[in-house]
């Protein structure tokens, strides 16, 4: 794996999984009960979505984006998932997410490996 690449998945790895955690936490958003203030409703919007996010995983390209509204009574939670330009689901972006993962973590080895071996 070139340098720039693992500079790349090192960067991109934590902004996946933040999607795929506030994903997770926020499944039953439509039972919470948001803030009285305007504001303060504006807040947990821009805090509980992400941008999009794009990467390729082997041969097929996937995207992921995040968005939560509140309105004054609920809050509306929805992820945008799509491998190859299809929808999907947060699954399959997990699974990807594992993918890259274990890349990741593998060429980290080597290069520890190396490290130590130099020193």
């Amino acid at each position: 794996m070139k340098s720039s690449d693992f500079e790349k998945l090192d960067s991109l790895l934590p902004q996946i999984e933040s999607v795929i955690t506030l994903a997770r936490s926020m499944k039953n958003a439509y039972f919470f009960k948001p803030s009285k203030s305007a504001g303060c409703r504006r807040a947990y919007e821009r805090e509980h979505s992400r941008d999009l996010i794009m990467w390729k995983d082997g041969k097929s390209s996937y995207s992921a984006a995040y968005e939560t509204i509140c309105s004054v009574n609920n809050v509306y939670a929805r992820g945008y998932y799509t491998k190859d330009g299809k929808p999907t689901t947060l699954t399959a972006i997990s699974n990807s997410y594992s993918r890259l993962w274990s890349k990741w973590y593998d060429e980290r080895k080597k290069r520890d490996a190396r490290a130590a071996a130099t020193v």
